[in-house]
């Protein structure tokens, strides 16, 4: 505050930002500075900026289905140069950077207590299912062979040789597989990256090719891999990044896109990437200014992704609504406000891949996503949670509870799916190989079927309510169907 009153300021700009945590802290700030004293009278006005990939004129009048969105062949917009900015002749005492050791004093007197939990994060859901499976064959005198709890072993990726040292890497650690450093070693990675294909006498290039061979767990998977944490702390933007892709396509083949698609996997990979990307930025984006339904929208990242939920009530238990395969949050549209006015905090939360929030190119399994509850509610909720779970959600739900039983006060299971056996036969606790072709056309065909039924298979759901199957309902399962990327999920 009182540097922005030594400068005078009369504007501050800032990014504009999709996270619920980040935008309240902007309107902190904002708050701080309308109740501040400033030689020129009135606060420094607040601007938010942002680099759009698609040039579109209205978030209000954005379509939320993805096709249709496509269909209306938005153009892209150029990235811009750097700007250089004017110094101000203001001297300031910015005083001394602090020290590791006394940001890590200051971090440990600001710990607050339900940042005790924070080391909950750091046990997979993988290795506590290993633990108990072993413990159990202890306990009944077992014998234990060689193979015995292989197909659950945490599996760590390493992405060099060991002890192997490479000037000039792009990446933190050998066995890292996110490109690392600023502006200039992320653009030269990126260039890496495209010709993958071509051959190459660079250390640093032959270390990224052999990155991509570790980070392709899916087919188009390397990019968002390797180059995700890059875009999303700004080192490079997804137009630049979407800009460099494309030049390096028609350079590729004379100055020609072709409207069967691209030429090399790796310029496929990166543009379903970043365009994924920048949708599900829109989509948050537009839940800030058109509010859908009856409870504003939030986003939480999770791991990079963009996750949707909403909130309800300031007092009670903490409540966490889990929906079921193929639905979002919006299940439960007319539960949330009557369980708050039990004297209830509700919160509510749409599953990876599923409605608004993100639908990356990954594997997806129960443990991913009961990892994604421990999360939420331990980053977010910041408080144990009575869970319900309806359908699948039920499922993952028991399982989150089961494994990490201080984030639980009870659970509550609706009309639960999934597998009850003791040795954890349908969890997928072994990495998958990648997804064949036959997979994904008979994930692309039930998803066909499934458009088609959507109304008449939910209301076999609903036999005495049949009326709970409205408009609205059918209308979001199919706008979050319509997109290749829910093929993503159905895969598994």
């Amino acid at each position: 505050m009182r540097s922005l009153c030594k400068v005078q300021a009369g504007v501050i700009y800032t990014e504009e930002e999709v996270e619920q945590c980040v935008c309240s802290v902007l309107a902190n700030v904002e708050s701080s500075l309308s109740n501040g004293s400033f030689t020129r009278g009135n606060p420094p006005e607040i601007k938010f900026w942002s680099a759009p990939l698609y040039d579109y004129k209205s978030l209000r009048q954005l379509s939320t289905s993805r096709n249709q969105f496509l269909n209306e062949k938005f153009s892209t917009t150029t990235a811009l140069p750097a700007p250089t900015l004017p110094t101000l002749n203001v001297e300031l005492d910015t005083g001394s950077l602090p020290t590791l050791e006394e940001l890590k004093v200051f971090l440990k007197e600001s710990r607050m207590a339900q940042d005790n939990w924070v080391p909950i994060k750091s046990t997979s859901a993988r290795s506590i299912l290993k633990a108990a499976l072993i413990q159990r064959k202890i306990k009944s005198n077992v014998s234990l062979s060689d193979g015995d709890g292989e197909n659950i072993e945490d599996i760590t990726t390493s992405a060099g040789a060991p002890g192997r040292k490479i000037a000039g890497s792009m990446f933190a650690s050998e066995s890292s597989l996110e490109v690392r450093g600023g502006t200039d070693i992320t653009l030269d990675a990126l260039d890496a990256y495209l010709k993958y294909l071509e051959g190459t006498g660079k250390a640093s290039w032959q270390e990224l090719h052999d990155k991509v061979r570790f980070a392709e767990t899916r087919d188009g998977a390397s990019f968002r891999t390797l180059f995700g944490n890059a875009i999303q702390l700004g080192v490079i933007s997804r137009r630049r990044a979407y800009q460099e892709t494309i030049q390096y396509e028609r350079d590729r083949n004379a100055g020609f896109l072709s409207p069967f698609g691209y030429s090399t996997p790796t310029v496929t990979s990166a543009v379903d990437a970043i365009c994924s990307l920048e949708w599900y930025w829109l989509l948050a984006l537009k839940s800030q200014v058109s509010i859908e339904g009856n409870y504003p929208l939030k986003f939480w990242r999770w791991k990079g992704y963009l996750i949707q939920y909403t909130s309800v009530g300031h007092e009670g238990p903490a409540v966490l609504l889990v929906h079921g395969f193929g639905a979002s949050l919006q299940h439960f549209r007319d539960n949330i406000s009557n369980i708050a006015d039990e004297g209830h905090r509700v919160w509510a939360i749409t599953l990876l891949g599923f409605g608004k929030s993100e639908k990356p190119n990954v594997d997806y399994s129960e443990l991913l996503w009961s990892e994604l509850l421990r999360d939420f509610i331990v980053d977010v909720v910041r408080e144990p949670v009575h869970l319900v779970g309806n359908s699948i959600g039920g499922y993952i739900c028991a399982i989150a509870a089961g494994l990490w039983p201080s984030l639980a006060n009870s659970l509550v299971l609706l009309n639960s799916a999934g597998s009850v056996v003791p040795n954890y036969s349908f969890i997928p606790l072994s990495k998958e190989g990648r997804t064949s072709w036959l997979s994904r056309l008979q994930a692309r065909l039930l998803l066909l079927f499934l458009r088609s039924r959507v109304g008449g298979i939910l209301k076999g759901y609903y036999p005495t309510r049949t009326e709970r199957v409205d408009k609205p309902l059918v209308d979001e399962i199919i706008r979050a169907v319509s997109s290749d990327h829910t093929v993503y999920v159905l895969q598994t």
